[in-house]
């Protein structure tokens, strides 16, 4: 008597596995340039968005801000429409026009000139609050508070 075994169509359906060669990965020195010191483009600064209140007029208010400064994007979030214009002088002159028709809106700050918050651990306990800041002003660091933490 010969013995069927029962095996899922899953498993029967799987097809084999072929080797493929596969071509080794170059790994050393992939970050050479940046340990050589070369210097580093300067970062292009971004224009922050002017978030307009959207009203009933919204519609006619982008249009003419659209016709007066094609390149500006718009974007809905939430309850404001972002404004993003493509130059700080566009920026704000659409802010001044803004503030001509007595509209409802929000500035923004550009990442770049938002304040940094940075945590310091494992600081020795009798080390001195005005030696850590004028140690960080000699590195060119604006300190706006310094608090500690026990």
């Amino acid at each position: 008597m010969t013995m069927v075994l029962m095996v899922s169509p899953r498993k029967s359906a799987r097809g084999t596995h072929l080797e493929i060669d596969l071509t080794p990965v170059k790994t050393a020195k992939m970050f050479n340039l940046l340990t050589e010191g070369k210097k580093q483009e300067a970062v292009i600064k971004s224009v922050p968005d002017i978030n307009l209140k959207i009203i009933a007029n919204s519609n006619l208010i982008l249009r003419k801000i659209c016709q007066q400064f094609p390149k500006t994007e718009n974007r809905i979030r939430r309850d404001f429409i972002g404004v993003k214009a493509d130059t700080e002088e566009n920026r704000q002159k659409i802010i001044n026009f803004l503030k001509e028709k007595n509209l409802e809106f929000v500035l923004r700050e550009a990442y770049e000139d938002r304040a940094m918050k940075v945590v310091v651990r494992d600081l020795p306990i009798d080390i001195e609050i005005a030696e850590i800041i004028q140690s960080l002003e000699e590195k060119r660091y604006k300190i706006g508070r310094v608090s500690t933490l026990k």
